[in-house]
């Protein structure tokens, strides 16, 4: 209900307001969003997978040890002395001296519950003490990571047997042996991508002006038009959719341009004939103060006036309501019937040789009202343009699936440049194709009932005795059989 609120108080809807940002705007910061976007991903999904290869690489490594510890182990003796290790405590000795461990590698072994060796002190670590105190009981291997004040380390510890005296040996790494090379390479990555981010958006911007300087022609163009000047047209620089929609806006404005043309030529000119007729009616009735006795001949003549401006209101109207969807009424409509039953009311149009030529057989779906009008429109026009006496011939011709109505007068014909011309509204031939006055509306209406029916009205350019009009409309599906034509 709140919608409708504007309207119901008489107050226009509220414009609605212009976004602070632009499409430029827009499309620009969504492009750097989605690069942000982009990088970030692609960070992530970098960080993550150097992390776990980093992982796995420590775990190899802290595994490598061992493996080469238990085969010191299985060896039973010194290599050096060649002499059986008497205790654990001489196999984790043994082992030491001959291994050197590298950077951020550690080796701490417990013998009976006891420290033996912490060369680097992580026992000392608060951190490292409650791990420390299940080391010293192991009884089955275990690996992990922890968090002390020297950083992240992964260890492995394995509990040791020999000679019946038991110790565990413990191997650490820290992590960021491996972990300081991946914020180096996320540093870097970051650098690469901030960098690319920047360049990208800075070419997105130009590039965003640049596609959309047709929009900003377009927008400048639109607000420069006016009723009087229609005549701006946008280059059209593309066959993209900005080009296509330059070149919608362009034809956009020619269809605007034909119309204010016709708009301006309707009113003036229906200013005109309304003008002649309500003067002369005025004279008249001015004339009929001072002679009174004039009052018959003054009646005639404002009446012929006022069935003047009736004809030409009513033509208007007509034209208005083809523009409608309700303006024709279907129905199947028998093509000879239609031309016999048109044919009889021609004749009263004037004193002409009418002849009817050819009556057709067939159906077509139209309303019969108004394809009689076209009809008596054409025949009328033949009567304008034609001598008294002279031969008007009326016939109809089937084909093609087609039903084709035509008038023929042996009038002064129209030339080729206005047998368009005379169709559009107002249009009249020039020269002496009309001999009484006309106010050219009659073969704008016959065109628009023409179309409303999928049909057409053309001047045939063959016949050379006078003007020959035909109207074709598609016959019914039962009638394009069609027999043989009537002929009169």
């Amino acid at each position: 209900m709140s919608g409708d609120r504007g309207v119901a108080d008489g107050t226009a809807p509220s414009a609605p307001r212009r976004s602070r940002v632009g499409v430029r705007g827009q499309i620009f910061g969504w492009y750097v969003l989605l690069l942000v976007l982009a990088a970030g991903a692609s960070l992530f999904v970098q960080h993550r997978f150097l992390t776990a290869q980093a992982d796995r690489t420590l775990r190899e490594e802290l595994n490598e040890e061992i493996r080469e510890f238990e085969l010191r182990l299985k060896q039973g003796s010194d290599p050096v002395a060649q002499e059986p290790w008497p205790d654990v405590r001489s196999v984790f000795d043994s082992y030491l001296r001959r291994t050197v461990p590298e950077i951020g590698e550690a080796f701490v072994t417990f013998v009976s519950g006891r420290l033996h060796r912490d060369a680097q002190g992580l026992t000392q670590l608060p951190d490292i003490r409650p791990l420390v105190a299940r080391w010293r009981m192991l009884r089955r291997s275990q690996s992990g990571r922890i968090d002390t004040s020297r950083g992240s380390m992964r260890y492995r510890a394995i509990p040791v047997r020999h000679r019946g005296q038991e110790g565990v040996m413990v191997v650490t790494i820290l992590s960021e042996r491996e972990t300081d090379p991946i914020a180096e390479a996320m540093q870097l990555g970051a650098t690469i991508w901030i960098s690319i981010v920047a360049v990208a958006s800075l070419l997105a911007w130009r590039l965003a002006g640049y596609l959309l300087r047709p929009v900003d022609d377009l927008i400048l163009i639109a607000e420069e038009i006016n009723e009087s000047d229609f005549s701006r047209r946008i280059p059209v620089r593309s066959s993209d959719e900005i080009g296509r929609l330059t070149a919608t806006f362009n034809r956009m404005l020619d269809r605007l341009e034909a119309a204010f043309a016709s708009q301006r030529e309707f009113i003036d000119t229906t200013g005109h004939e309304l003008r002649t007729p309500l003067t002369v009616a005025r004279g008249y009735l001015e004339l009929l103060r001072d002679e009174p006795s004039d009052l018959e001949e003054t009646v005639d003549v404002v009446t012929e006036e006022l069935d003047r401006m009736t004809r030409l209101v009513n033509d208007l109207l007509v034209l208005a309501r083809s523009e409608q969807p309700d303006f024709l009424e279907f129905q199947d409509v028998d093509v000879a019937d239609l031309t016999c039953r048109a044919f009889d009311k021609m004749r009263t149009l004037g004193d002409r040789d009418w002849r009817l030529r050819q009556a057709c057989r067939g159906t077509v779906r139209a309303d019969v009202q108004r394809l009689t009008q076209v009809l008596l429109i054409l025949a009328d026009n033949a009567v304008q343009y034609s001598e008294r006496g002279s031969l008007i011939e009326v016939g109809c011709e089937q084909g093609d699936g087609h039903a084709r109505l035509w008038i023929a007068d042996h009038g002064p014909g129209i030339s080729s440049e206005d047998r368009e011309r005379i169709f559009a509204t107002y249009g009249r031939a020039p020269g002496n194709r009309g001999r009484r006055e006309s106010l050219g509306l009659g073969l704008s209406i016959a065109r628009r009932i023409a179309d409303g029916h999928r049909g057409r009205i053309d001047v045939d350019p063959t016949y050379s005795k006078g003007a020959r009009f035909v109207v074709t409309i598609p016959l019914a599906s039962r009638g394009a059989r069609g027999r043989a034509p009537i002929r009169t």
